[in-house]
């Protein structure tokens, strides 16, 4: 009990409460997919709601269901928006020439009210529904529609493709090649047909399992769980450094005992943590997205759980991947502390770690799973930690008649690397002594210490003054922290736009820009081209009445004036930018550029708030942890009194603290806002950074017209240098605040102040929002 109280004591609790939350927001971004929340929930609204619809359906009644009714929405939709725009640009001569009904009905595409007439009343429910939205529900409703068609097709399609799997297999041993007794070959055909069989008669139903589906495929609470344990084991060294390894060394019931307490420590705590994370992301999950009374069905209505052979039900799938990812996070933890004993400097064993696993994820990337060395691939730490990808995986090692699966080989090599790791830790501890002989690998450490410290004395002061804030405050692990965080949710949440909008954007880049003459042009020719298809409509219409040409002849006429129609459609988004230009024009007197908003929206626009705001979050809270410990830390270890008395006197002392801290913190944020820029400009691209930014239609009143004096370039550095204002503020609180820790020793005062930074922080974003 009492190794639980000294390594479980308070900071680590804050620490696994704030990785608990931080798991949590880190789990709804990712489900946001650069979303709003209000668009999340209306999206899980409606995907339950249309599962409520369907699910009392057979699966292929559903199917057929879903697809008529989604058919009919659609159908009414673009029926719609052709007679609005019919609507908008039908004149005098049109109206003469809809009276002619005769002719009219017979060659004119059906109407509106006809479409609802014909429809059952299923879909005229749907209809009505689909256009009592906003423009934006809608698209999403069209969204949830089209993810249920798609897996209403899967549920379909499952019992063939189990037979089809089966029959395969059967098919393949008639094959000289596959035939022969005592290979792999036949072992893992026949092997493949009895697995395959268990789940032969598995009956699949439509349900609501967004939300289970979002948690087994969300990986990321296993490697906050990692970083934790790690935190853990790095607790359990701590008297090698405070000086009370000799009195441990010497406990009374044995060195043996105590090595067999922390294994077991290591056990439950591995098992505490990831049952927090484990289950606040569930809870969110299903509060999220529903779907609790349906955990009882088969784990195969994931889409992608096609090929798997077991016969579980969710509920139960996601109860052994608890167990399984449990038992992972042990080993490795196990592992980790073998590695603690091996070396008796544990930043050296962090070092090391750090580098192993830093080449495991370079093995993952770069060996493909067809790859004949893919064993590199499955048995690797990343896959590990995709536990739910690894044990849902279907392929076969083996040799002659023995055949196993991927995730058994993988948790067979774990769990030995544990079992001989974890004797050979306890083993270690009972034999390792405080004071013994230097090994080699830390007689190379402290060579390279040492020449470290003879280049290092010779450095200005203030770069030691930034070593003993990232360096000698062990702050490396929140800078670490901060980058891992501006490279994930800078690349994560992106949108995928649509074949359209990357047409529209290619004529922007084509022909857009300072000179956009050419989409003038071509805007003007297929106006022009609509208005020719209109008379000539009216003289065919005429025509016609005088009996001077055949209907066929009318029909044509038509046809030729709906697709004018259509293309007119698609150049509106042209008339609108072209419009603006104008109005920007007679406004102002600027002329603009003619350029997409819709990278930049990503970029800085709307859609980047959630981003932007996690970013300067993670960096304020970077530069407070490591700042308020650059006169607190002098104050603690007793070397203010020194530090006092340097020759050049205090005020001296504290101008290169200033630098420094200044230093770092600009660093820290050209860091974070310079990996941000550089992933978004790779996913969006950055055109045209010399024009205008009242180019772009969003900036038009931002910031009370100050894009109007601007660059798109320029926008940039007004927003960095924002941000870099907001961090230097929080660096000087942070000083603030480490001087009144180090002069009254009150560390409590640290949170209080991080957390009205943050809630400062939150109000100016709230207040600099750009729209």
């Amino acid at each position: 009990m009492g190794e639980v109280k000294r390594v479980f004591h308070k900071k680590m609790w804050i620490l696994i409460a704030v990785a608990v939350l931080g798991n949590l927001c880190l789990f709804l971004y990712s489900e946001l997919a650069g979303r709003s929340f209000t668009e999340m929930f209306f999206a899980a609204g409606q995907y339950q709601k249309l599962v409520e619809r369907y699910e009392n359906m057979s699966l292929e009644q559903a199917q057929e269901r879903l697809g008529t009714e989604f058919g009919n929405i659609r159908k009414y939709a673009k029926i719609l928006k052709q007679e609005n725009s019919q609507e908008e640009t039908k004149n005098t001569a049109q109206n003469e020439m809809q009276n002619s009904r005769t002719a009219e009905n017979a060659v004119q595409k059906q109407t509106s009210e006809e479409l609802l007439s014909e429809v059952d009343e299923g879909s005229r429910e749907m209809i009505a529904y689909h256009q009592s939205l906003t423009a934006q529900q809608q698209t999403q409703l069209e969204l949830q529609l089209k993810q249920l068609r798609s897996k209403l097709e899967y549920l379909n399609g499952y019992e063939a493709s189990i037979d089809t799997v089966m029959a395969n297999a059967e098919n393949m041993k008639r094959f000289r090649i596959f035939s022969k007794q005592n290979t792999f070959s036949y072992s893992n055909i026949l092997r493949t047909a009895q697995d395959f069989e268990r789940v032969q008669n598995v009956e699949l139903k439509l349900d609501n399992d967004k939300g289970a589906d979002a948690f087994v495929h969300y990986n990321l609470m296993y490697y906050i769980a990692a970083a934790l344990m790690v935190a853990v084991i790095y607790s359990l060294f701590d008297e090698r450094e405070n000086g009370m390894w000799q009195i441990v060394h010497n406990t009374p019931n044995g060195r043996t005992v105590l090595a067999l307490k922390r294994l077991l420590l290591l056990a439950g705590g591995s098992f505490a943590i990831l049952f927090l994370l484990y289950g606040t992301t569930f809870l969110t999950a299903m509060l999220l997205y529903g779907g609790v009374k349906d955990l009882a069905n088969p784990v195969q209505t994931f889409v992608d759980f096609g090929k798997f052979t077991y016969t579980l039900s969710k509920g139960a799938y996601i109860l052994r991947l608890f167990f399984l990812s449990w038992f992972i996070l042990a080993a490795f933890s196990i592992i980790l502390w073998a590695l603690f004993m091996a070396f008796r400097n544990r930043n050296h064993t962090l070092i090391c770690t750090a580098a192993f696993v830093g080449i495991e994820i370079l093995v993952y990337q770069k060996i493909e799973v067809q790859s004949v060395y893919n064993v590199f691939h499955y048995i690797n730490v990343v896959s590990f930690l995709k536990i739910s990808d690894l044990y849902s995986t279907y392929i076969n090692w083996g040799f002659q008649n023995y055949v196993f699966s991927v995730f058994s080989v993988a948790l067979f090599f774990l769990t030995v690397c544990g079992l001989f790791c974890g004797i050979f830790a306890v083993m270690r501890y009972a034999a390792m002594r405080p004071n013994t002989k230097v090994s080699l690998l830390s007689r190379m450490f402290t060579a390279v210490h040492g020449q470290y410290q003879r280049v290092f004395a010779k450095y200005p002061v203030v770069l030691k003054e930034l070593h003993k804030l990232v360096i000698t405050g062990k702050a490396l692990w929140a800078v670490a922290a901060l980058i891992i965080i501006a490279a994930y949710f800078s690349t994560t949440g992106q949108i995928t736009f649509t074949d359209a909008q990357k047409e529209y954007d290619k004529m922007y880049l084509e022909h857009g820009g300072k000179e956009y003459g050419y989409i003038e042009d071509y805007v003007q020719e297929r106006l022009e081209a609509y208005r020719q298809a209109q008379e000539a409509l009216e003289e065919a219409a005429a025509a016609y009445e005088a009996g001077e040409i055949e209907l066929k002849e009318y029909t044509a006429a038509v046809s030729v004036l709906q697709y004018q129609r259509q293309v007119v459609n698609t150049i509106q988004e042209y008339q609108s930018k072209l419009s603006y230009a104008e109005q920007i024009r007679e406004t102002t007197g600027q002329e603009i550029w003619l350029i997409s908003d819709r990278g930049y929206e990503e970029i800085f626009g709307k859609y980047s708030r959630q981003r932007e705001f996690i970013l300067i979050l993670a960096l304020v809270t970077a530069i407070m942890i490591i700042v308020s410990e650059s006169i607190a830390m002098e104050y603690r270890t007793g070397m203010y009194q020194i530090v006092h008395s340097a020759p050049n006197g205090r005020a001296a002392v504290m101008r290169w603290k200033i630098t420094a801290c200044v230093v770092l913190t600009i660093g820290l944020t050209a860091a974070v806002y310079g990996i941000d820029i550089w992933n978004l400009h790779h996913i969006y691209g950055m055109p045209y950074l010399a024009a205008p930014a009242l180019s772009l239609t969003f900036l038009e009143n931002a910031w009370g017209g100050l894009a109007g004096h601007v660059s798109i370039s320029g926008w940039l550095m007004i927003l960095l240098l924002v941000r870099l204002v907001v961090a230097l503020f929080t660096m000087t609180a942070a000083m603030l605040v480490s001087r009144a820790i180090g002069k009254k020793g009150n560390r409590a005062l640290m949170p209080a102040v991080l957390a009205g930074v943050i809630l400062l922080v939150w109000i100016l974003h709230q207040v600099t929002q750009l729209v």
